[in-house]
């Protein structure tokens, strides 16, 4: 979203090409069928803001009603190999000098808003799985003047001038164990010849020295008794680690930002279903295995 904003703001027309249904990757919030009011911020609970270029944004995207700005109190959890969990102090406001805001009404009005703030034409393009990266060639000199994506069935989905790739995803190793075949900017990389650029060829090569691990996230909503007891819980993010074992407190299996919610997860509708308390808590859980979806 946000070089999609730069390069709109420099009058390029910009197309972005998405895998998912809508903006946000991981500053999404997701809703239930069963009820309405039940919003889950399952990725980034927060969008931590630090540089004087990102406060910047930030300022614009307050000024838009995208966002608004929290201030809330953090723990650190560690679970040790036995189950057991313990606090290990406060995470007091975080590294100095940041700023952490929320999408209004939900995160991915975050990415929405920065999508809107360069003011040029973006055409965006979800639902579609970029299974192939071809450069076209410059009839004359040779090299490349520009990219040819394809689809999961070798469609065309969009031609360009320049390439901005925002993920790891199309250049890692990972991509051949959940899509097979190579990953498609590797591919793209291995067939340019005589037009390589050794600063693709360094990128791929940290790309795919990146280590990635497939977990299952539970997305939960309490009410009642068991809201009451998240909701006096004395923060509202969590940063949990858990140890390999107890000899090894340095080896971190996992990181996750759990968000417990003192701010209702029931969206108000006016609505309330019999012997419901209005109040609920959010909380996240986690178990080793594979993903439901990459």
């Amino acid at each position: 979203a946000a070089a999609a904003t730069a390069a709109a703001g420099g009058a390029a027309r910009v197309t972005l090409v998405e895998v998912g249904r809508g903006v946000g990757g991981r500053a999404a919030t997701r809703r239930t069928r069963e009820d309405e009011r039940i919003m889950v911020s399952h990725g980034a609970p927060v969008a931590d803001f630090r540089t004087e270029a990102g406060k910047g944004a930030a300022a614009a995207l307050l000024a838009a009603g995208a966002a608004r700005e929290v201030s809330t109190p953090r723990r650190r959890l560690v679970v040790g190999a036995d189950g057991r969990v313990a606090l290990d102090g406060e995470l007091a406001g975080g590294a100095a000098g940041e700023q952490l805001l929320v999408g209004d009404p939900t995160m991915n009005s975050l990415c929405e808003g920065l999508l809107k703030l360069g003011g040029g034409p973006v055409d965006m393009l979800f639902g579609n799985l970029v299974r192939d990266v071809a450069p076209i060639r410059a009839p004359d000199a040779g090299g490349v003047k520009g990219w040819l994506l394809r689809g999961k069935h070798g469609e065309d989905i969009a031609e360009c001038d320049w390439l901005i790739v925002s993920g790891a995803t199309l250049a890692h190793p990972r991509w051949t164990q959940v899509y097979g075949g190579a990953p498609p900017l590797v591919a793209a990389a291995r067939g340019l010849g005589d037009a390589s650029d050794p600063r693709l060829d360094v990128a791929l090569e940290k790309i795919g020295k990146m280590q990635a691990k497939a977990v299952q996230v539970a997305m939960m909503v309490f009410t009642g008794e068991a809201a009451e007891r998240w909701a006096s819980v004395p923060f509202t993010i969590a940063e949990v680690r858990v140890l390999f074992s107890e000899s090894d407190a340095c080896s971190i299996l996992d990181r996750l930002l759990a968000s417990s919610a003192h701010t209702p997860t029931l969206k108000g509708s006016g609505r309330r279903r019999r012997g419901e308390d209005r109040r609920a808590a959010q909380g996240g859980a986690y178990r080793r295995g594979r993903p439901q979806h990459a």
